[in-house]
């Protein structure tokens, strides 16, 4: 699909969090598309989530089937039960959605749908003209009254179409790396030890475990304070 561009790569090339990029997104108003070339709306990936969970309810109910007595009982009233609901509730905001477009689509508060929407719209693909358009205009994008100006950013569009696909530990590593950079100009007191137990970089990891010596290794360089030691015991 040489006409589009991987929502991924363009994260990359701009720098963003996996967050932020969707939530840019929806402020641009790009549409996503699957390989295919179909377009993705917000109740399409809704229900993919609904469909996953379906899923995993249809296996629960196979597994309840080979339980007897007490055991089955509590494996129906603490895996079954709480599922179905949690299925209903994700129901009744689909219902909710009434047809909803991106323009204007509110991001879901909900953490497990808000990570299904964000790997939809990492993993989807992007007209290069429509990106060029949304995003590279030399005035900027207005997002109304008393809003800031975006600079231009179709070189990096460009950049991003010509690179290589980022395996998924390098963009970890960029994520950890933008993270830490941010927090040690708020705080550069912040020890490498410190920095490595900080909840900025887990979720960078996106639920990837890493040993330590990894994450220190990718962060090292950026560490204002680079003193040997054991930090001081902080005053109460």
């Amino acid at each position: 699909m040489s006409a589009w561009n991987l929502g991924s790569e363009l994260a990359a090339s701009l720098g963003m969090l996996d967050l932020e990029f969707a939530r840019e997104y929806i402020a641009k108003g790009l549409t996503p598309h699957n390989h295919e070339g179909q377009p993705h709306m917000p109740a399409g990936v809704v229900i993919q989530f609904i469909e996953g969970l379906e899923d995993e309810l249809a296996h629960h109910d196979d597994m309840a089937w080979s339980l007897y007595g007490r055991e089955r009982e509590e494996f129906i009233a603490n895996r079954i039960i709480p599922l179905q609901e949690r299925i209903q509730v994700y129901r009744d905001y689909l219902q909710s959605l009434n047809g909803a477009s991106w323009e204007g689509y509110e991001f879901p508060q909900d953490k497990d749908l808000s990570a299904h929407f964000i790997g939809v719209l990492l993993n989807s693909y992007y007209p290069r003209e429509e990106v060029y358009k949304r995003l590279s205009s030399p005035a900027g994008t207005s997002l109304g009254e008393g809003s800031v100006q975006l600079p231009p950013i179709a070189e990096k569009a460009e950049t991003a179409v010509k690179q290589r696909k980022l395996r998924p530990e390098q963009r970890y590593k960029l994520a950890c790396r933008r993270s830490a950079e941010k927090i040690w100009e708020e705080d550069p007191n912040l020890t490498i030890e410190e920095m490595i137990d900080r909840k900025e970089i887990t979720d960078a990891c996106q639920g990837t475990a890493y040993i330590r010596n990894t994450i220190r290794n990718w962060i090292k360089d950026l560490c204002p304070n680079r003193n040997p030691g054991r930090p001081k015991k902080k005053q109460i």
